[in-house]
């Protein structure tokens, strides 16, 4: 029981983690991603870019808030729900990196970055439940690690090793893989 516990739980780290390697990403190089493929000069980028992070923070307020809303009955939907933001994430970024530069990519670029932090509320909600009171301010240092490492430091750092080798466009298109993994660690985080 409690290894399965710890389990889930760390599970949920894991996927939170991944889940925001796709923002830090995009919060690292979306600007020079705008330069480089939409010719926009540093400021429109900067504001552009901006405007995507305001994006991720409604859709982290607003997903927390149709996780809570969708499972008040039944608790055990949240991290299939969250599953399903880091699927469509995934979805959303490799449709948006096929794509040439143009509107429609960024719109779907726009339209990922909101699902992308959608799992952040609930996540950080699960990881508290399922621990004592007591426990709960190094349960979330944890889970704020677990965001910083895997996905904030590690998202700019990998994408750019990549993108030195093949280019930013390219190395773009990794980036779904990691929600795709955080996709399948809510979803094994739902068997606990």
């Amino acid at each position: 029981m409690v290894a399965g516990a710890l389990a889930g739980w760390l599970v949920v780290y894991l996927g939170a983690g991944l889940q925001m390697f796709s923002v830090g990403t995009m919060l690292g190089w979306i600007p020079s991603y705008l330069n480089r493929y939409f010719a926009m000069d540093a400021s429109e980028a900067g504001l552009k870019a901006g405007v995507l992070v305001l994006i991720s923070a409604f859709g982290m307020t607003f997903g927390g808030a149709f996780v809570d809303r969708l499972s008040r009955a039944a608790p055990a939907r949240r991290l299939g729900i969250t599953a399903a933001y880091a699927g469509i994430t995934a979805l959303l970024f490799a449709a948006a990196f096929l794509l040439q530069p143009g509107f429609a990519q960024l719109a779907l670029i726009a339209v990922a970055m909101f699902f992308s932090g959608a799992h952040n509320g609930p996540c950080s909600a699960i990881v508290t439940e399922v621990n004592d009171p007591r426990l709960h301010a190094t349960v979330l240092a944890t889970y704020a690690l677990s965001l910083s490492l895997l996905g904030m430091a590690a998202g700019p750092f990998v994408i750019g090793l990549v993108a030195d080798r093949s280019g930013l466009r390219e190395a773009m298109l990794l980036m779904p893989a990691a929600s795709v993994a955080a996709c399948v660690c809510f979803l094994l985080g739902r068997r606990h």
